[in-house]
């Protein structure tokens, strides 16, 4: 353990007063390190909205309480994955100049069991329960492929297989709700057509898609060339307005296009671009969009991102959500626990559509619009 916590404590100088925000298993863990290997350090909080009292004599304080602290402390630690970056900005607004977050790797080896538990209350219907464990168990190869290959099996996903049209992000939507829609992910933009056959009050789709140029259809693209609903942009969605490296696949395997930083390995040819990054949040106010009834993300492990720079609009507009969870084990369980704590009167549905590891997608509907 130690060798993994190495570059974060090497990183609090020397002396310092720590507070760790997150009282749960990681951040105990970060907390026992600490004392173990920087007992010149002094952890002085806990920041949590859940625990309460103490933790080895550390008081436990809400962010509310820390607010009359804070001066008193040099550095902060993050132990939430999923709340990351609005706690980095929580704290910077405070004064705290030191704050660590740990890298990915190390949640992703500290926190899945524990945060898998919190991911899996964000479902209330068993047969979602059920198949979350499922495809969590089957991620950690503690069941065959078998167990999948029987729940594909069951659902008679073949046909689904065979049919033409994909409609994989449309189960559980109440489709009589939606007239402008955003899709991150389009590609040749075939799904935004499904989604306007399959959305008949729909009056506007914006389909981002950086690379459309190289990915289109020649016929799709005459389609959509006729079709006033549509808009393309060639833009990539993030969690900031940026400029970002992009790994753009082979038009063979253009599904798999990605951020270098999402997607550091990929099995198939790429060629390395630069593409123009914005927010949902700030392209709906460029847009004057005043309600926006869904948005579909399917982006290669960028989906959290996206989700982080959507926030105003996910806590205002309540859209219907359609969202990828199986690009890494960090989306599987923090997109959950992201949505779910944003989101309030909010029904979660799961659907898984291979006998594989992938295309396991979260529906997220407003309880006032959900249809069982």
């Amino acid at each position: 353990m130690t060798n993994d916590f190495t570059t974060l404590t090497n990183n609090i100088a020397k002396n310092s007063k720590l507070a760790i925000w997150g009282c749960c298993d990681f951040g105990k863990k970060i907390y026992n390190e600490l004392k173990n290997t920087r007992k010149d350090v002094e952890i002085k909080y806990f920041i949590d909205k859940n625990a309460k009292g103490n933790f080895d004599n550390t008081d436990i304080l809400t962010i509310e309480d820390f607010f009359n602290h804070a001066n008193e402390i040099d550095c902060a630690i993050i132990a939430s994955y999923s709340s990351r970056y609005r706690m980095e900005f929580i704290l910077k607004s405070m004064g705290i100049k030191k704050i660590l977050i740990p890298k990915e790797e190390l949640f992703r080896k500290n926190t899945l069991i524990y945060d898998f538990k919190t991911a899996l209350n964000t479902f209330k219907f068993e047969e979602d329960k059920k198949l979350y464990t499922m495809l969590y168990n089957f991620r950690k190869s503690t069941v065959s492929r078998c167990d999948i290959a029987k729940y594909y099996e069951k659902q008679n996903y073949e046909e689904f297989k065979r049919n033409v049209v994909n409609t994989q992000y449309l189960d559980f939507i109440n489709k009589d709700e939606i007239k402008v829609l955003l899709e991150g992910g389009g590609m040749d933009c075939a799904n935004t057509l499904i989604f306007l056959n399959s959305f008949k009050n729909c009056k506007k789709a914006y389909s981002f898609e950086p690379c459309y140029d190289e990915f289109k259809d020649n016929l799709l693209d005459l389609i959509i060339s006729k079709n006033d609903k549509i808009e393309i942009v060639k833009k990539a969605l993030f969690d900031k307005v940026t400029t970002c490296e992009f790994k753009k696949a082979s038009p063979r395997h253009k599904g798999g296009s990605a951020f270098s930083s999402a997607k550091p390995e990929m099995a198939c040819e790429y060629e390395v671009i630069k593409v123009e990054c914005t927010t949902i949040d700030e392209f709906i106010k460029e847009k004057g969009i005043k309600k926006l009834d869904f948005i579909k993300l399917d982006i290669e492990n960028a989906e959290l991102n996206v989700l982080e720079g959507a926030k105003e609009t996910l806590i205002n507009h309540r859209p219907q959500i359609a969202t990828a969870i199986y690009h890494s084990d960090m989306q599987f369980i923090h997109i959950p626990i992201f949505l779910k704590e944003i989101l309030k009167n909010y029904t979660f549905r799961l659907q898984h559509y291979t006998d594989r590891n992938w295309d396991t997608v979260l529906f997220a509907i407003p309880d006032e619009i959900y249809k069982n």
